[in-house]
């Protein structure tokens, strides 16, 4: 099994790999943003986001949709998660200035396509004796 829900698993010498770059790929292609120029963080410095009744809203039916394509992206991004939850905060009403925060998460994604996790491979006997060893001097 390679690939499993969108996310790609790879088994090497020193653990087992999870990640989502073709999803992520994916996601870019989807907003036309697959040539887009690389940020490297996902939101600026200190934003803040008020509810702007002035500004034109945008479809929120697409706004939703890459969302929850970003929220499932967060399984193996988890350096998303918190700007991703900023954007989400604005789903009821989406403004213009909420597309540009996710466009930047876009070109964050873009930037760190090559992020993984690693599980690495351990020696769970030793740990779980040494640990065996501690308990029982406790007492």
């Amino acid at each position: 099994m390679t690939y499993f829900l969108g996310i790609k698993l790879h088994k090497s010498k020193r653990g087992l790999l999870m990640h989502q770059k073709r999803y992520a790929l994916e996601i870019l292609k989807k907003c036309d943003m697959e040539h887009c120029n690389a940020t490297i963080t996902p939101v600026e410095p200190r934003l803040q986001l008020s509810k702007n009744k002035d500004e034109q809203n945008i479809n929120p039916t697409q706004y939703r949709r890459l969302i929850g394509s970003l929220r499932y992206l967060c399984n193996t991004r988890l350096d998303l998660a918190f700007s991703v939850d900023i954007a989400n905060r604005f789903m009821e009403r989406p403004k213009v200035s909420r597309l540009a925060v996710v466009k930047r998460i876009l070109r964050y994604v873009k930037g760190s396509i090559g992020c993984r996790i690693m599980f690495p491979i351990a020696d769970t006997s030793r740990k779980c004796n040494s640990h065996m060893r501690e308990a029982s001097t406790l007492r």
